[in-house]
């Protein structure tokens, strides 16, 4: 049966290590957690002219800037987001990129209309980390999704906004700005009348089978080593 782990820690760096260890380990796992508050830097982010201030811009937020593991753009996470990713050994075509997207999509949709709410994939003009296997409640993203293929295996994740608090979105449009990534601060949203607790009851569901257990020492190891991969100075 597929381990599934639950474990966030504190250490915002190391929290996204751990994601990079399970991909790392050659081990089919789920993931799903509540990351600490940090800001998420995908590689072009991290290429543009104005990286710095945007770095300045996160930390001045109070939110730590941490290189993403997957593709994509610049996001806002913390007690405001649920989490979930699973990693699947083995080499992998580009042919398994879609059915991983449709897969970890599929359980998204399902997991949030289980709580009665009106989730539909889609694509919004202006949207945060834009892609167009985002999930959308209404008006807003409420959900994005990254992949990372490595010669070990494959690591799909989604982060979902259940709160959309103010101060991430300023804190989210300073570094938007900073980049100069044109977006609309609006297509960041929440889930109403829904708890972080019923969304992470609802993914666990919709997941399937699979073992809760531990992170293993020798994984927390592995992302003790991966730590300073996903460290901005």
């Amino acid at each position: 049966m597929t381990a599934l782990y639950l474990e966030s820690p504190d250490d915002a760096v190391l929290d996204v290590a751990v994601s990079h260890a399970l991909l790392r380990s050659g081990r089919a796992a789920f993931r799903l957690w509540t990351p600490p508050p940090a800001v998420s830097f995908g590689r072009l982010d991290l290429l543009s002219p104005g990286a710095d201030r945007a770095v300045a811009s996160a930390r001045d937020a109070g939110l730590t800037p941490v290189r993403r593991l997957a593709g994509g753009r610049v996001a806002a996470i913390g007690p405001w987001t649920v989490c979930v990713g699973a990693a699947a050994p083995g080499p992998h075509g580009p042919e398994t990129n879609r059915p991983r997207y449709e897969w970890l999509s599929g359980v998204i949709v399902q997991a949030l209309r289980s709580l009665q709410v009106d989730a539909r994939l889609g694509e919004l003009e202006g949207e945060w980390c834009p892609g167009s296997w985002s999930v959308l409640v209404g008006s807003s993203k409420v959900a994005g999704l990254a992949q990372r293929v490595i010669r070990l295996g494959a690591w799909v994740e989604a982060v979902i906004v259940v709160e959309a608090p103010a101060s991430a979105r300023r804190a989210l449009d300073a570094v938007q700005g900073q980049l100069g990534v044109e977006w609309d601060p609006a297509t960041f949203g929440g889930l109403t009348g829904v708890t972080s607790a019923e969304v992470v009851r609802a993914l666990r569901q919709s997941l399937g089978p699979a073992l809760e257990t531990g992170l293993p020492a020798e994984l927390w190891e592995l992302a003790h080593s991966l730590r300073m991969g996903h460290f901005i100075p």
